[in-house]
């Protein structure tokens, strides 16, 4: 059952006060609170998405947020029409139009919008519907106290949810921080969580408000709102995050959602230790006392992005997995290496390439699953660069297993990360691989598969001499003759480390020393 309360002199009393608060006031600016999730609908995970930029993903189907090039008077009747019918994201899309006119300057067509909200919220028997409404009856701020107030009783979870964001936009003092506070204490976790970061919010006054409006742009591809937006958030930094989160977790807009994660990645990305200790293996740690210490990554936005990860947008989820590879949380490897069976392909690259600064050490399995199986050859890669950090003998196996792949990027990740492992396999796998290449070279049919098998033995010969294994030797002779010079300056260079010199110049008949 819902909440009960007299809807209609509710909707009167709300309305009023709507019109008395706008006489006057064409300056205001809207107060964009926390949205609430709409309950998950068919339509809603039947989106298809088109691949979009950086980062490489499904681009959300979200509705567009500028209203549609319409007549005020017409556009009011068609969005109401539209309400009633049975198309519900049509519906949402309406919803958030009315949003907008909620809080435009003309005072006669925002006291409409909110009529048609009110009722809709009201009469609606769809709960994703009636949580949209609060979530654009929010934009208003407390002017509609009362219907958030008998909302957060009700009985659908993301009405509830949309009536606790938007609570966070009422004054303190008022009967919505009894409420908040009342709801924080509540033994429902995720009752607990939202009605707390709300109550943190509504506290926070004027700033907050200043933080919750460059959220609300976050996804609005027009005049480049949504990157200015990000822009300032970032420079917020750590403050932003709260804000951050509730968008991320209430937003019914996909693009919202999308934008929200990537920010919260790069406010809480820094240097963890799986990076540190990469720079120590490339030598490249440089310690300057004129230089600023790089700052710890936040572990604050672990729980943010693991929410994130979960999300029913692809490219959220992918967005997430990105960030919190910037984390490096141990905590996050098994939810990341769960991501590796995402439906989605640009998740699972994404989730595959996190797992290299993330100590993966107990994932190991499922890491060398993706990397010997998946069918897409970008995640194999990164499973296998994965794989090589983990200190493991089955490592190793895996590892000579994937320098087998068809494909020649796999085949070089793989033998970058063989030379990182002294076992024997793993100089007799490089071996074989830097003598399949060359075979492979020959038999390839245009220039690009040339090119990649050079790449392959290339690494191949790197990775060896690296080794400082005499049993190299052969190998290395061997490559001193290669066509390409990066690979022959490579067996030269590991010949010397092996004190041994015997690539011959032009000119010369005898091996030099």
């Amino acid at each position: 059952m819902r909440a009960h309360y007299s809807s209609l002199p509710l909707a009167f009393a709300i309305i009023s006060a709507l019109a008395l608060s706008l006489m006057g006031c064409g300056d205001k600016q809207p107060t964009d609170q926390v949205q609430a999730p709409p309950e998950a609908s068919p339509a809603a995970e039947k989106a298809d998405p088109a691949e979009g930029p950086i980062p490489t993903g499904p681009e959300s189907g979200g509705d567009e947020l500028t209203p549609p090039n319409l007549e005020k008077g017409d556009s009011v009747a068609e969005l109401r029409k539209s309400l009633a019918g049975e198309d519900q994201d049509e519906a949402i899309g309406s919803i958030e139009i009315l949003q907008n006119f909620l809080v435009s300057d003309d005072d006669a067509l925002a006291t409409d919008a909110a009529q048609i909200l009110v009722e809709t919220f009201e009469t609606s028997e769809n709960s994703r519907i009636r949580s949209a409404c609060v979530n654009a009856l929010s934009a208003a701020g407390d002017i509609f106290m009362e219907l958030f107030l008998a909302a957060s009783e009700d009985e659908s979870d993301s009405v509830r949810n949309a009536a606790i964001a938007a609570l966070s936009g009422c004054p303190q003092g008022s009967r919505a921080q009894a409420r908040l506070e009342e709801l924080a204490k509540s033994v429902d976790e995720d009752i607990k969580t939202l009605a707390s970061q709300a109550l943190e919010a509504l506290k926070e006054g004027a700033g907050g408000n200043q933080i919750a409006s460059e959220v609300a742009k976050l996804g609005n591809p027009n005049d480049d709102l949504s990157a200015s937006a990000a822009i300032a958030l970032k420079l917020m930094g750590e403050k932003a995050l709260p804000a951050l989160e509730k968008a991320i977790r209430t937003s019914a807009n996909a693009r919202q959602r999308h934008a929200a994660t990537m920010v919260a990645g790069m406010i809480c990305a820094g240097v963890n230790p799986t990076q540190e200790k990469f720079a120590k293996t490339a030598k490249s740690v440089k310690k300057d006392k004129g230089m600023a210490v790089p700052r710890a990554s936040n572990l604050d936005g672990l729980p943010i992005l693991l929410y994130a990860l979960n999300d029913t947008d692809a490219m959220t989820r992918e967005i997430a997995a990105q960030s919190l590879g910037y984390l490096g949380a141990e905590e996050a490897a098994l939810p990341l290496a769960k991501a590796l069976q995402d439906e989605d392909v640009h998740v699972r690259r994404r989730a595959a390439a996190a797992l290299i600064t993330t100590p993966a050490a107990s994932v190991e399995r499922r890491i060398t699953k993706a990397a010997l199986q998946d069918e897409d050859e970008g995640v194999r890669r990164f499973a296998v660069e994965a794989l090589g950090w983990i200190d493991s003998p089955q490592v190793v196996t895996a590892l000579v297993r994937a320098s087998r792949d068809d494909s020649a990027e796999v085949r070089r990740y793989a033998a970058v990360q063989l030379g990182r492992s002294h076992a024997p396999a793993a100089l007799d796998a490089l071996i074989d691989l830097y003598r399949d290449a060359k075979q492979r070279e020959r038999d390839a049919e245009t220039d690009s598969e040339k090119s990649q098998e050079q790449d392959v033995r290339w690494a191949a010969v790197q990775a060896a001499a690296g080794l400082k294994d005499r049993k190299s030797t052969d190998m290395l002779v061997e490559a001193l003759e290669d066509p390409v010079p990066q690979v022959a300056n490579a067996a030269e260079s590991g010949l010397q480390r092996l004190g041994i010199a015997k690539r011959r110049l032009p000119g010369v008949d005898k091996p030099h020393h």
